[in-house]
């Protein structure tokens, strides 16, 4: 919500967003810099909304943020969220080429990604990888992942254009 709040035009009072760095600043330094040891993406999550208030997620209380985002192995053993999530945030040339290789690794038969990595695409996974590799459309792999990619997501829109994840509309 406050990735989306702080892109968005309505009229937020001056302290939301300090309130909620104090918030996440309290936190980090309560967990001593550890926000979770498994689930990364929540590095990725409070780097991400950090960054859409002009907060940077390399010094929260003197952590940082992304650094934990470099460990791969730790990164991937959420299985593609972790990968998709870091490489929104990092911009570690090296480390981002690793995750963008892991994901087009993930890449399902059917063009698609989905969290199992077997059966058919998800068109919520697919819009989170999609924008993961939006920056990498240069490389011709990741432009062809991303052609098979929306053909999927074409087949799999719906009568009413919308689509369905997980049995949810």
């Amino acid at each position: 919500s406050i990735i989306g709040l702080a892109r968005s035009s309505v009229d937020i009072p001056d302290t939301y967003f300090k309130d909620y760095y104090e918030t996440v600043l309290e936190e980090v330094k309560v967990k001593k810099g550890v926000l979770h040891s498994r689930k990364y993406t929540e590095y990725s999550r409070v780097a991400l909304a950090l960054t859409a208030i002009g907060a940077d997620p390399s010094d929260v209380g003197g952590y940082n943020l992304l650094k934990p985002l470099e460990d791969v192995e730790k990164v991937i053993g959420q299985g593609i969220n972790g990968p998709v999530w870091a490489l929104m945030v990092l911009d570690e040339k090296e480390i981002c080429q690793k995750y963008v290789d892991l994901i087009l690794e993930k890449q399902l038969t059917d063009g698609g990604w989905n969290l199992s990595g077997e059966g058919s695409a998800d068109p919520d996974v697919m819009g989170m990888v999609l924008q993961a590799l939006a920056n990498y459309q240069e490389q011709p792999k990741v432009k062809t992942a991303t052609e098979k990619a929306l053909a999927c997501l074409s087949y799999l829109q719906d009568e009413n254009g919308g689509f369905s994840s997980y049995g949810t509309n």
